[in-house]
């Protein structure tokens, strides 16, 4: 067949970037080790869940692990969200120097085709960009709804009465069929964000939006939800001279629904939050 030991190699034994939680990278290892966990370099990992529910921290702390470690490399991101804050990720060890942003000022299309453009520019000049993350999928809109590009509308003119079944969920399978080979290729461990939705067939269950697409394509799947009944709380002196409680974080499960890397589908990990500093690496809890 084509490529050469080293290419083989590649493909069946293939890097990953662990989080800074060993309990988690020990679910996303093949031998049940945390030293051998992690997210796959040159496949999809989705995180998905409600808001508020940890997906783009637990991103961050994978990427600015990996650009510790690795002073070198490069990371993309997709800010569809345009909520990139310099200094929350500064927390997690990014350099603002080795991030390429791209601002969610242009349609899904454009979007996509300027991140896999980005990709295969650096790749071909020999800057690595070793981690990517598109911070949500679920915020990118197609042209025709965001420009208004319809037959018989004017260009720019946005109706949002109009309806567009299935046009982010099949815009966002195209891209993922056009970005998979270059990731691939340069090796990138891409972090997608995906929203959830109530599945109204389902007895009101969450489930991810993005497509039967989105499922496909990525190797990793991670459901983040809020533990609500474990907080964590501080006493504070208030100014009426009052001592009361005030939450200053809670859990958040981060359940493997879907892997190709690992023995443990279907397992969950309890991840310590505190606001305003991020997940406590050596509190996380494991779940049967």
């Amino acid at each position: 067949g084509r490529g050469g030991d080293e290419e083989i190699e590649r493909f069946v034994n293939y890097e990953r970037s662990p989080f800074s939680i060993s309990n988690l990278n020990a679910l996303l290892s093949p031998d049940g080790k945390p030293e051998n966990g992690g997210a796959p370099h040159g496949r999809f990992t989705t995180l998905y869940g409600p808001e508020s529910s940890g997906k783009t921290t637990l991103a961050i702390d994978a990427i600015g692990h990996r650009l510790l470690t690795h002073p070198d490399e490069y990371a993309l991101i997709l800010d569809s969200e345009n909520s990139v804050d310099g200094k929350w990720y500064s927390h997690f060890g990014l350099d603002p120097t080795r991030v390429i942003v791209i601002p969610g000022t242009m349609p899904l299309e454009d979007m996509a085709t300027e991140g896999v453009r980005t990709l295969k520019a650096c790749n071909d000049t020999g800057i690595k960009i070793s981690m990517c993350l598109v911070d949500s999928l679920g915020a990118m809109a197609p042209a025709i709804e965001a420009e208004g590009k319809k037959q018989g509308k004017v260009q720019g003119e946005v109706d949002i009465r109009t309806d567009h079944v299935a046009t982010s969920a099949r815009k966002i399978n195209q891209m993922l069929r056009a970005w998979a080979p270059q990731i691939l290729r340069s090796n990138t461990c891409t972090f997608l964000i995906a929203h959830s939705m109530v599945d109204i067939g389902g007895y009101g269950g969450m489930v991810m939006k993005g497509g039967q697409g989105l499922k496909h394509f990525s190797h990793l799947i991670l459901k983040l939800s809020r533990k609500g009944d474990q907080t964590f709380e501080k006493e504070l002196l208030c100014r009426d001279g009052q001592v009361r409680k005030i939450k200053t974080g809670f859990y958040i499960e981060a359940k493997v629904e879907k892997t190709k890397i690992s023995g443990f589908q279907d397992q969950a990990v309890a991840l310590p939050f505190i606001i305003g500093v991020g997940f406590q690496t050596n509190m996380a809890i494991l779940n049967s």
